[in-house]
């Protein structure tokens, strides 16, 4: 697991680190004193724990760049003022913990956010005659070709050997919903729903709806939605 901790206080984050290493040892941490510095990183994270009353770009600030590049990031925002819980749900914060820092509470939220980590599902495949190992959440679409299959995730598109029928056996009950017969879509990447297409964040192209699909899919798309609000 890759982590951040950006605070402006020094000893802020040598506290936070210091009590990571001794629930985790085996993490990877990198340390941030304001949030330009953490985004300019160009690194990505798993899990970051980050100050709120920050100078030039704050808290808030940060985690909204951080969710749009990506937005399974959990964020456990570090603030000494109760003032932005309310602003923290705007970034679908995953905790909020107040300073000085409670070790119970660190604790909790530190293991609930690796418990949810591990939690998420990994796809295998076979690309450029290597196996890459995928998390499905970074999975935006699958296109069928031939007798294969593209994967698209915001960063690369991989080619794979099985028919897209094969993957959606495997991928299927995870969010994902056929909407076209060359073409299946993560319900959790859609941005728009349109008349004959579909807008993915993250993706450089329009994704075709057949009009069979067109029902299904928004069901399918509105029932994601209310589970997975929060």
């Amino acid at each position: 697991m890759k982590i951040a901790v950006c605070d402006d206080e020094p000893l802020i984050c040598k506290e936070v680190i210091r009590r990571l290493r001794l629930i985790s040892p085996a993490e990877d941490v990198f340390e941030y004193h304001n949030g330009k510095e953490l985004l300019e990183s160009g690194l990505s994270f798993d899990l970051v724990f980050l100050d709120i009353d920050m100078p030039e770009l704050n808290g808030m600030e940060t985690a909204s760049v951080l969710c749009r590049r990506r937005r399974d990031t959990l964020i456990i925002f570090l603030t000494a003022s109760p003032d932005y819980i309310r602003d923290a749900f705007k970034v679908r914060a995953f905790r909020y913990i107040c300073k000085p820092v409670n070790p119970e509470e660190f604790h909790e939220a530190f293991i609930s956010a690796k418990n949810e980590l591990c939690e998420r599902v990994m796809i295998s495949v076979r690309h450029d005659h290597m196996t890459c190992t995928i998390l499905l959440d970074d999975v935006i679409c699958f296109e069928a070709y031939g007798d294969g299959t593209y994967i698209y995730t915001g960063e690369t598109v991989y080619t794979s050997a099985r028919a897209l029928k094969s993957w959606m056996e495997q991928v299927g009950e995870h969010c994902f919903y056929q909407v076209h017969r060359s073409y299946a879509v993560s319900l959790r990447h859609i941005q728009s729903i349109n008349a004959n297409a579909i807008i993915m964040r993250g993706l450089n192209m329009e994704i075709p709806i057949s009009r069979r699909s067109r029902s299904g899919l928004k069901e399918a798309f509105l029932a994601y939605m209310k589970e997975h609000a929060r």
